[in-house]
């Protein structure tokens, strides 16, 4: 049998209470509306973009800088080496018996005996 009731049910109006407001409601009312939501991704997105960039710029430039600094510590080493092999030859070339072999090879010097030395 079909029944129809033609009395409708009466349903009292709810009021726009916090306390009654589904549970996404009261997240929206947080976060407020969602074109602000959106705002808010686009602006975290080019942070999080931004520093990601940022991040990777300095990460190259620390590399490089990196790079820099052993190439400079080579040459100096480089440099320090050159140094200690020209002292080295140096101290030979200011030596006394390099000298009188060079002036004797060169020049036809040598230094005289007692002998030769006559003092007046």
């Amino acid at each position: 049998m079909f029944i129809h009731s033609s009395a409708p049910s009466y349903i009292r109006p709810m009021f726009s209470s916090p306390v009654r407001r589904p549970l996404w409601q009261k997240t929206m009312g947080l976060l407020g509306p969602k074109v602000m939501i959106w705002a808010q991704g686009k602006i975290l997105f080019l942070f999080c973009l931004t520093l990601l960039l940022a991040n990777a710029w300095l990460s190259s430039s620390a590399s490089r800088i990196a790079v820099t600094v052993l190439e400079a510590e080579e040459g100096r080493t480089a440099l320090m080496d050159e140094n200690i092999t020209l002292r080295a030859e140096r101290a030979y070339l200011v030596s006394p018996e390099y000298l009188e072999k060079a002036a004797a090879h060169r020049f036809a010097l040598y230094v005289p005996e007692k002998k030769q030395v006559f003092r007046f």
